[in-house]
């Protein structure tokens, strides 16, 4: 209950000084100035984290970036290539290189990052000090003005003016013993501010060599092994060039019509059809007819018999006619004459090709669970976690690849999940 009516008195009486009655509060200007370097220095500290942060993602970018060169080179060059042991010394560069800049975050984690953590945590500490001493400053406020208050008036009764004049004593030095611990605080920090910096810029700077020492006693060989390389590719390729291609067709060589020769041509202008388009089979329905019929005995050609109970011939071919005697209309009586025995008419069918049904798949049994395969991928290059949503992993480890999205992928490896770089592992 006390802290509800000092906060509302706080609050009516910071409202009441900002429409003019009350009168302005106390202002420290020694206090406020160092203040306001302590703030400074705190956001200067917190950009300085973020830039550190930054800094240990671009070497760990350039790792990432070196393996995925590598990888590119490897096509360039078959294994009996003579510069196929370069590319593989190359690789085994990036390989020590990036172990060392695994090595070095660790260091700038513990020796840079940890020490900035644990000053900003003594800056939250002190903010919440100074946000004290601004209550407190404002009880004092409250409490000197309502003595003023009482003391221009004539009616008040004296044991109540004692009273405010009692609280306004302890309120003032509650105030001012913060105040004073406060600016010894603020001053000691600012004064500490280059013996804390300077062994974290020392780390940073021998962080640097390492690395660029390393780098450069790494890469040294390879320098030595393309030293008789020229140092400029060719800039045109070895195609036919711009002003010779018969692309453009100004460079199209004049037409011969001596090496021409045309084909001959009916006098339709249309060359004829030359026999049947279809080698083996008959061309037209009666010579389909003919074709299908086997020869009688005797080599004597039995004409076809009407059938009427078959209207329509095989294959939609026109229907078989009474045999007719050439020059004459009505049919000849063959009963008078002897004639070989007949065989069964047979009309050989085109082939036809058997069509097949597809089978539809068979569909998922109630109550059984859908298979889901996800993809594999195999470490190519060790990788080492640089946060909690990371994923490490060793060469050889094979890995449940998640998802593919961009150049970090979502990976499960002995349960647990986390990113990794796409150009670390490949797939199976």
């Amino acid at each position: 209950m006390k802290f509800v009516k000092n906060t509302y008195g706080r609050t009516t009486h910071k409202g009441l000084q900002m429409v003019g009655r009350r009168e302005p509060g106390t202002i420290d200007i020694g206090f406020n100035q160092e203040l306001e370097k302590f703030n400074a220095h705190h956001k200067i500290l917190k950009g300085f984290l973020n830039d550190i942060r930054e800094y240990i993602k671009a070497f760990r970018t350039i790792s990432i970036t070196h393996a995925s060169l590598n990888k590119a080179m490897e096509a360039f060059y078959e294994q009996n290539s003579p510069m196929y042991p370069v590319w593989q010394r190359s690789q085994n560069c990036g390989l020590a290189l990036d172990q060392y800049r695994q090595k070095m975050d660790e260091n700038i984690d513990l020796e840079v990052v940890a020490p900035i953590n644990a000053r900003l945590a003594t800056y939250k500490i002190l903010k919440k000090r100074i946000a004290e001493r601004e209550r407190r400053l404002v009880d004092y406020d409250r409490t000197k003005a309502e003595l003023k208050n009482l003391s221009q008036n004539p009616t008040t009764k004296p044991e109540k003016l004692q009273d405010v004049q009692r609280r306004t004593a302890i309120a003032k030095h509650a105030y001012e013993i913060l105040e004073d611990e406060l600016m010894n605080d603020m001053q000691a920090i600012h004064q500490d501010r280059l013996a804390f910096f300077d062994p974290i810029m020392a780390v940073i700077f021998r962080m640097q060599a390492g690395y660029y020492t390393e780098s450069a006693k790494l890469t040294s060989d390879l320098v030595g092994a393309v030293r008789h390389i020229e140092s400029r590719a060719p800039q045109e390729a070895p195609i036919t060039p711009a002003d010779r291609t018969v692309a453009n067709p100004k460079n199209i060589p004049p037409f011969n019509p001596e090496s021409y020769t045309s084909p001959p041509a009916s006098s339709s202008g249309l060359a004829p059809p030359s026999g049947n388009p279809y080698p083996g089979q008959p061309s037209s329905p009666r010579e389909y007819q003919q074709h299908s019929q086997p020869p009688s005995h005797g080599g004597y050609q039995q004409p076809p018999q009407h059938n009427p109970a078959q209207s329509v011939s095989p294959r939609g071919f026109q229907q078989q006619q009474p045999y007719q005697q050439p020059g004459y209309g009505a049919p000849v009586d063959h009963s008078q004459y002897h004639q070989p025995p007949q065989q069964q008419q047979h009309y050989a069918q085109p082939p036809q090709q058997q069509q097949h049904r597809a089978v539809p798949p068979m569909p998922q049994r109630p109550g059984q669970p859908v298979p889901t395969s996800r993809p594999a991928a195999r470490g190519v290059y060790a990788f080492q976690a640089g946060g909690p949503s990371e994923l490490s992993f060793n060469v050889g480890d094979t890995l449940t690849i998640l998802t593919q999205e961009g150049e970090w992928w979502m990976a499960e490896l002995h349960g647990r999940q986390g990113l990794i770089p796409f150009n670390y592992v490949q797939l199976l």
